[in-house]
């Protein structure tokens, strides 16, 4: 019985040891980065979730961050908008072959061979304007197709991956022309209503945000608030704000889908089986449609104006690990993966020391 008792204590006391190893980790990150605040989700192969939550999301007013925490997840919003261009594929109402002038005929001529999949792939060969994009106009979509188009293409489309966040900005916007609503309104339709994403919209300055994070730099010693501008043309390549609440119901939705191919689920495993095949040609790993993909996870980190994401799956084991810090500080995939590693050990030992007591107890 003592033997019991003591194997009893000690699985106890390794979840908890194994807990502040996590804790550990994240302060320590922080303070290496200089990052206010964080929320961290984990995700178990048996579905099971667990939250942690760090410091501030907002300095000014001392405000927790937490699960209910609104963020700007930045480049994670391009699976959103590639899950949405894939849909209206699979409706026929757009060609994964045509050309982008097939629907915007005041593209440049020179686009001719610029397909919808090169686009979402990061191979359309659209040359970066640079300097010459202002983050605090607001274009129209001539305007923009002016711009773009200004310069020559950087490679010949199809041969060459380049992350692209103009080209993305351009299929949010070939989503409006083809389905005749906003952008952000159709993704809504498409994913938002249906995951179950109530707290999930497009970023609208102009729009009060109950919870909303802020988000810094650490600028010459200290931190600072960079402006936080952002475009309507430019929101399919990354314009959504999010709880982490609403990404893990996100997540669920994801491993349902990719379980079960019934008209019960709230997205489509085969287009899901499109994104996270890697589209780059030549490769078996690299960048799908809106996910990088390898053999054993998928993943994307997001960036903009100090907030910084990462969303990595384990295909290997079952893990999903997302986390939200708002400083730019840091590379957030790294984040990721150390917590993976952590959380991943504290359920081997846990694991460990429960089949040490089934033993004890059989005897």
């Amino acid at each position: 019985m003592r033997r019991i008792l003591l194997l009893i204590s000690s699985l106890a006391l390794s979840v908890v040891v194994q807990a502040d190893a996590i804790d550990d980790a994240m302060k320590k990150m922080m303070e290496k980065d200089h990052v206010p605040g964080s929320c961290v989700a984990m995700i178990g192969p048996d579905n099971k979730v667990e939250y942690r939550s760090y410091g501030f999301s907002n300095l000014e007013l001392s405000s927790p961050f937490t699960p209910k925490s609104v963020f700007r997840i930045a480049s994670l919003s391009k699976q959103f908008c590639a899950y949405t261009v894939l849909s209206l594929v699979k409706e026929g109402k757009i060609g994964l072959d045509d050309s982008i002038r097939k629907y915007m005929p005041d593209a440049n001529s020179s686009w001719a061979n610029v397909r919808i999949r090169h686009m979402l792939s990061h191979t359309s060969g659209i040359a970066d304007p640079g300097s010459a994009f202002s983050y605090s106009k607001l274009y129209t979509l001539k305007e923009y197709l002016d711009l773009l188009g200004s310069k020559p293409l950087a490679e010949e489309p199809g041969t060459k991956y380049r992350y692209n966040n103009f080209a993305y900005g351009l299929l949010g916007q070939l989503v409006s022309v083809v389905a005749k609503k906003e952008f952000s309104e159709v993704v809504k339709e498409r994913v938002f209503d249906k995951v179950g994403m109530p707290s999930t919209a497009y970023y609208d300055p102009t729009i009060i945000t109950p919870n909303r994070a802020d988000a810094y730099r650490w600028r010459d010693g200290k931190l600072v608030r960079p402006t936080e501008d952002r475009p309507k043309v430019f929101e399919g390549s990354g314009g959504i704000l999010s709880t982490m609440e609403d990404m893990v119901k996100y997540e669920l939705a994801l491993r349902a889908a990719s379980k079960s191919a019934g008209s019960n689920s709230a997205l489509d495993q085969s287009i899901l089986k499109q994104q996270w095949t890697c589209q780059i040609p030549g490769q078996v790993a690299g960048y799908g449609f809106g996910w990088h993909v390898a053999k054993d996870e998928v993943r994307h980190t997001g960036e903009t104006f100090g907030f910084t994401s990462a969303f990595l799956r384990s295909l290997a084991d079952g893990w999903t690990i997302l986390v939200f810090k708002n400083c730019d500080g840091g590379e957030s995939m790294e984040w990721a993966r150390e917590i993976l590693r952590l959380r991943k050990a504290q359920a081997q030992f846990t694991q460990s020391s429960s089949n040490s007591l089934t033993l004890a107890l059989a005897r």
